[in-house]
């Protein structure tokens, strides 16, 4: 009987490690929009249902950020803002995009901020979602523990003397995540969703 509970101990256990292998943390709170803007500082933004779905809408230059606290256990690791996005105007033609939607990350020592580096898929066409992110190396010199993560409607349109026409660019699916290579996360990147 003994061995026999020890059996089945140690199997639960093989299942457990193979639920949680490869498992991601998302360190970000309210992600989806499903508790409103709660743990973000807001300008310009609403939330909105579109698609059956709750998600963080811009205009007019909106953006909202979230300041996120790390333990020592992230020095040195790379950390991935990511998040799906969708713009009410695309880049067609040649002609200047709507405000596109942007994001960034960096660490909040003052002597030391650092963006990460930014990646877009552009959308294909108005409305169409996709992702975008970005990637940083969490220093082993400086880290306050504390990221700064960051949602914005990007003006490019500004420069190109067209004004802004009040179009929505929306966020969903935001996720703050550590790897311990740059490869693994930008593997979790490619495949995200």
């Amino acid at each position: 009987m003994k061995k026999m509970t020890i059996k089945f101990l140690a199997l639960i256990c093989v299942l457990f490690a193979t639920t949680t292998v490869g498992a991601q943390t998302n360190f970000l709170p309210n992600g989806k929009a499903d508790s409103k803007t709660e743990h973000w500082h807001v300008v310009k933004t609403t939330v909105e249902e579109y698609n059956g779905d709750k998600v963080f809408v811009l205009r007019n230059g909106g953006h909202l950020h979230q300041w996120v606290q790390l333990t020592d256990e992230a020095i040195g690791k790379y950390a991935l803002f990511i998040g799906r996005v969708s713009s009410e105007l695309a880049d067609v033609d040649g002609k200047p995009s709507t405000n596109p939607p942007y994001l960034y990350i960096y660490n909040a020592n003052p002597s030391a901020i650092s963006e990460g580096q930014i990646m877009r898929d552009d959308a294909k066409g108005e409305n169409d979602w996709f992702t975008i992110y970005a990637i940083y190396q969490l220093p082993k010199e400086g880290f306050t523990g504390f990221m700064k993560c960051i949602l914005y409607q990007q003006n490019v349109r500004k420069n190109h003397n067209v004004p802004n026409e009040g179009s929505a660019v929306r966020f969903d699916n935001l996720g703050l995540y550590l790897f311990e290579t740059e490869k693994d996360a930008l593997e979790f990147a490619k495949a995200y969703k």
